[in-house]
């Protein structure tokens, strides 16, 4: 094969009962709009490829409900993977023109009072224990422990 792999029965099965339930719940008879948070990550990549083909299965008169994709930079980011937001950004919003799809795309930032390392260092909020060094945990420094408390 070239790279690509067949899906099994039972996957597309899965596939079609997801596009089944996306279909359904985007008609419902309200006008809220949807919003996918996408980080550019397969888990975001994979909803957004699954709303932009439930929609391309609707007349354009029926595709009637806002879709916003929605990536938040909250500036400490690795700039490999700003830059690959901002370009799959830009490549889902040309899709969207080129279909006629009604999805609104927008990576929006901290404003800058509210950015991490205003936080961090000005207002002298702790780290959480996601951003702590590894290295700092051990049976003496348990995880559960705030970092306050810790022993030095």
């Amino acid at each position: 094969m070239d790279g690509a792999e067949t899906l099994d029965v039972d996957t597309l099965a899965i596939f079609a009962a997801i596009q089944s339930e996306l279909l359904n719940e985007y008609r419902q008879d309200h006008d809220w709009p949807w919003i996918i948070g996408y980080s550019g990550g397969k888990d975001s990549t994979l909803v957004t490829h699954l709303v932009f083909e439930m929609l391309m299965t609707l007349p354009p008169s029926q595709r009637t409900r806002p879709v916003h994709i929605v990536a938040n930079d909250t500036l400490v980011e690795n700039p490999l993977v700003v830059q690959h937001i901002i370009e799959s950004m830009e490549e889902i919003g040309n899709a969207v023109n080129a279909f006629g799809l009604p999805i609104i795309t927008k990576i929006t930032l901290p404003a800058p009072d509210q950015s991490f390392w205003v936080n961090l260092i000005a207002r002298g909020y702790p780290l959480t224990q996601s951003v702590f060094p590894v290295v700092h945990l051990s049976h003496e420094n348990p995880p559960h422990q705030p970092l306050h408390q810790r022993p030095a």
